[in-house]
């Protein structure tokens, strides 16, 4: 009785927590002729930063892919990364996108406005390169 009591307490204590956090996820969406990208962003007073992925459409083999974060200027930061000699199997890549420490509600409005210049070659040696532009939708 006692613990179940105390967990319950722990529980309801967790709830508050989390829900008092003033954390607000907000979803962006895009899509070129061949990538397609989700990100989440976790905005609040103690954590500002994006998580997601970038998923390769195309059904020629990649050989290798790198893209650029192109964010507003504003925010005086930039990223980028690289992934080479990739297994024919891997099509699905991880993102996380850093955020200023900038008020929420101005990282609200500035989101919108970051996108993703991905260029990639093929096992066949060509070349491409696509920017996916988001739409944000706030939960």
């Amino acid at each position: 009785m006692v613990k179940s009591r105390f967990n319950l307490i722990l529980f309801i204590t967790i709830m508050l927590l989390t829900g008092c956090s003033g954390q607000q996820i907000t979803k962006a969406e895009g899509s070129s002729n061949t990538w397609e990208s989700t990100i989440n962003y976790e905005l609040g007073e103690h954590e500002k930063i994006g998580n997601g992925t970038l998923e390769y459409l195309g059904s020629d083999q990649l050989r290798n892919f790198s893209y650029e974060i192109n964010y507003p200027k504003s925010f005086r930061i930039g990223a980028s990364g690289e992934h080479r000699d990739l297994d024919e199997s891997f099509t699905s890549f991880p993102l996380i996108i850093d955020l200023p420490d900038f008020d929420v509600d101005k990282l609200r409005d500035e989101i919108s406005n970051i996108t993703i210049t991905v260029a990639w070659e093929t096992v066949t040696g060509e070349l491409f390169e696509e920017e996916i532009e988001y739409t944000v939708e706030s939960k």
